[in-house]
């Protein structure tokens, strides 16, 4: 008995100790990830602005695809007002993958196939808006490379929300020495969280990471 005291004691100290750091640990990695998904939002809706760019990807948007389009233009991107953090579950997803790919496929070809899945987590947001909106976000979405934040090891997707009906899925796709590639993809708005049990880790999901961030200091 007075073992199993003194474990639990130890234990308790123990995560006394470590859980400041690992406070300032996540309230880092979520600003990063804040700043870096309003950058590329930002960049998103500009392209949403730019004729000239609309008709090199498009041609000649049909009508309903013009007013979809005149919805988004309206959005101010460089406002959200909330912040949703999801991470994917590696090892369910890589099982599934080896199920379907057999034990002997290259290890390569393996996490080519895992990334691949984490692209796909922005179109389960919309895959019910039609054809017409898939093309036109696909179209819209926008890409860059970038060095990881050290508080950040693993993939990602943030959803930004505004109060109009479009948000901003942004997937942060980590490969190897801590690089990523990001894509910024605009989706229809939706209410309450995104529950997917192949791509949602509930240790990273953060619901209210941005009240969190925006929060005055305790005095």
């Amino acid at each position: 008995m007075k073992k199993i005291l003194s474990l639990t004691l130890t234990l308790a100290v123990v995560f006394a100790l470590c859980a400041p750091a690992l406070a300032e640990k996540n309230a880092e990695r979520d600003r990063w990830l804040y700043e870096k998904s309003l950058e590329c939002a930002v960049i998103a809706g500009k392209l949403a602005r730019s004729d000239g760019y609309i008709h090199s990807m498009l041609s000649e948007p049909s009508e309903s695809m013009r007013d979809i389009l005149e919805e988004i233009r309206l959005q101010d991107y460089s406002q959200p007002t909330a912040m949703r953090i999801y991470g994917f579950r590696d090892s369910l997803i890589s099982l599934t993958i080896v199920s379907q790919m057999g034990v002997s496929t290259d290890e390569d070809v393996r996490d080519f196939a895992l990334r691949r899945t984490y692209s796909a987590a922005p179109m389960l947001l919309i895959e019910k808006a039609g054809y017409e909106t898939l093309a036109l976000c696909s179209a819209l979405t926008y890409s860059t490379a970038c060095q990881l934040s050290e508080a950040l090891t693993e993939s990602v997707m943030v959803i930004l929300a505004y109060e109009g009906n479009w948000s901003v899925a942004v997937l942060f796709t980590a490969y190897p020495e801590q690089l990523a590639v990001v894509s910024a993809v605009l989706v229809p708005a939706f209410d309450g969280p995104l529950t997917n049990p192949f791509i949602i880790t509930p240790e990273i999901y953060r619901e209210d990471a941005l009240k969190a961030l925006i929060a005055p200091e305790p005095i």
